[in-house]
């Protein structure tokens, strides 16, 4: 089994998602936090090789016998100083090979003390208790070394079971671990064992626990020769394998990451993308009362039907398909279809006004029919319409600032500002005529500020109705119907042709002239249904559904961007976290809870 093929696609995930997450950490704390484990669990994975020791921690509170226990399980006595009634172990007591001291990166050697064992493969550490009065000043230090542990041995002891900020511990560690249960002392409750099993199991339970005996064994430490405590130290001093112990580092490190992306560390960022889409949504919505408002003038309603039909014809090509899409874009094109060929005509040709005139008919129709019911529509829109976009545009930007996300704009740079005078200005400085020419300049401008602004979202609005007119128009059946006749005429005639050219003659140039008529007039009938359906579906729009037909505005693209931003780290933390789970679940078959300890159900 190789690491690098196991990790390599999550390590991959997991340092893309760690670059992500430091960019975004200086506006959202959880990011810094998910940055943070992510670097631990990298560490990890980066070791994740079978040269280190599988490494097994003894974690439990005050007066439960973890030193005596650990003592007994190297039958070193003394190992590790005991007491009853208060915390002695303020420092890691590992004991291992001497030969996989080099591997064991969380040893202090300054501070920690170094037992040598005959249990090659393995580091049996005895950390500080969880729960006294210098817990404090001994967190770092045990939490470091179950950072680094593969497995945790809970010990309890049966007046100590309920223990509050012990369990909390176990609870905070369980899912990244593999674990043994052991009720230290049992020589204290004689004849209560079924008894104490069951509150403990329960008690396991309520952590996330599912024990059997294969991880949960109740002993004392002054028994060491009894059954139950030799089943424990046949668990913790199992022959394991490299393969073994590499497949435990595996599920380390993976637990590692899982936990980096855990629920609790996710919940802050996907509420801040919640507000974000909440507020995205109330922006977007006064944009489309702009817009409805805009387009309910007569007038202007008149030029969006028009408008609409004709976006519907441009739509319908691609959804005729064979030879009925070739009938359905001429009929979008035709007039600059016929302007392009007068002046070719002109082009290749002597040039005479009849054939000028007809160029430019058909270059206006066309406009007529393509752009210029478009800028009709902008009449209905005013300075004010304008200010109330703009106003949606600072409302924004605000709501981003007011998120604490300002660091994530993509575009930290607004217009750069001009003190020079406009053109416009320059010119009202003239009298009469230059106040004239400026006023002119100044109703251009508000024009094109109206074009800029205002065309977009109703040509956006006005190709998201089309689309869902035509395909009401034209679907599957009429699309077969409408290219049945023509196939069937195109088939016939290459067949008459391939006939030919079997027997060694060929046809007259008639019979291309006759067949390319009848393939014209048997589209007509297709055609003709796309336009009546065309006609039914592309009726007067109704403004409003215009209008809600716009998403993602301009105006709102601050926020969405940074909403988008958030949701595509959610998204790769939410898929690093299912690869995560998948692959430590492949990993499991080669864990048996005997030798490796359970997992939280």
């Amino acid at each position: 089994m190789s690491t690098m093929n196991l990790l390599s696609g999550v390590e991959r995930d997991a340092k893309a998602l760690l670059d992500r997450a430091a960019r975004m950490a200086g506006a959202l704390p959880a990011a810094s936090v998910i940055a943070v484990r992510l670097g631990r669990a990298l560490e990890l994975a980066a070791g994740a090789d079978g040269a280190r020791p599988a490494t097994i921690v003894l974690l439990g509170g005050t007066g439960v016998g973890k030193s005596a226990l650990f003592n007994a399980l190297i039958r070193v006595p003394g190992a590790s100083p005991e007491h009853v009634t208060r915390a002695h172990t303020d420092r890691l007591y590992v004991a291992a090979d001497p030969a996989d001291r080099h591997a064991l990166g969380f040893l202090d050697e300054a501070r920690d003390v170094f037992i040598p064992s005959p249990a090659h493969g393995l580091a049996l550490v005895d950390a500080p208790d969880i729960d006294s009065v210098k817990w404090h000043e001994h967190r770092a230090v045990t939490r470091a070394a179950v950072e680094a542990c593969d497995v945790a041995v809970y010990i309890t002891s049966p007046d100590k079971v309920a223990n509050f900020t012990v369990n909390e511990e176990v609870r905070e560690w369980a899912s990244r671990k593999r674990w043994f249960f052991v009720m230290n002392r049992m020589d204290e409750v004689p004849g209560a064992l079924e008894a104490k099993r069951g509150e403990f199991d329960r008690r396991l339970a309520q952590l996330g626990f599912a024990p059997d005996d294969s991880v949960r064994f109740m002993v004392s430490a002054q028994q060491a020769d009894g059954d139950e405590f030799n089943r424990l130290a046949r668990a913790v001093f199992s022959a394991r394998t490299v393969a073994q112990v590499q497949a435990l580092h595996i599920n380390t490190a993976l637990g590692a990451v899982r936990h980096a992306v855990a629920d609790d560390v996710m919940a802050p960022l996907r509420a801040a993308h919640s507000r974000l889409a909440a507020d995205e949504r109330a922006l977007e919505q006064r944009v489309q009362a702009v817009l409805a408002d805009g387009l309910s003038t007569p007038r202007v309603t008149d030029a969006l039907e028009r408008v609409m039909r004709e976006t519907v014809w441009m739509q319908l090509p691609g959804r005729a398909g064979w030879l009925l899409a070739i009938p359905v874009w001429l009929r979008c094109r035709v007039y600059a279809v016929m302007s392009a060929f007068a002046l070719g005509r002109m082009a290749t040709g002597a040039a005479s006004l009849a054939r000028l005139v007809r160029a430019g008919w058909y270059a206006v129709m066309a406009a007529l029919r393509g752009a210029m019911p478009l800028h009709v529509l902008l009449s209905g829109f005013s300075q004010e319409h304008l200010r109330q976009l703009q106003a949606v545009r600072n409302d924004a930007a605000r709501a981003v600032e007011d998120a604490g996300l300002g660091s994530l704009l993509r575009d930290e740079h607004g217009p750069a500002g001009d003190d020079a005078p406009s053109i416009g200005e320059a010119l009202a400085a003239v009298p009469v005529i230059g106040h004239s020419i400026s006023r002119l300049i100044a109703a251009g401008t508000a024009r094109d500020t109206v074009r800029g602004q205002v065309l977009p979202l109703v040509e956006a609005a006005v190709a998201a109705c089309a689309q869902d007119a035509a395909r009401r128009a034209v679907g599957p059946a009429v699309s077969l119907i409408g290219n049945a006749l023509p196939t069937v005429v195109l088939g016939q005639t290459a067949w008459r042709v391939f006939s030919a050219w079997q027997n060694g003659r060929w046809l007259p140039f008639e019979f291309y002239l006759s067949a390319a008529m009848m393939l014209v007039l048997s589209v007509l009938p297709g055609y003709l249904l796309v336009a009546a359906r065309v006609r039914s579906s592309a009726v007067a729009p109704d403004v409003a559904a215009v209008a809600a037909a716009v998403a993602a505005p301009a105006e709102t693209r601050v926020l969405s961007g940074v909403a988008a931003q958030i949701n595509g780290f959610i998204t790769a933390a939410d898929a690093l976290r299912r690869n995560a789970e998948a692959l430590r679940d492949a990993v499991a078959s080669e864990l048996a809870p005997p030798a490796f300890g359970a997992r939280e159900a």
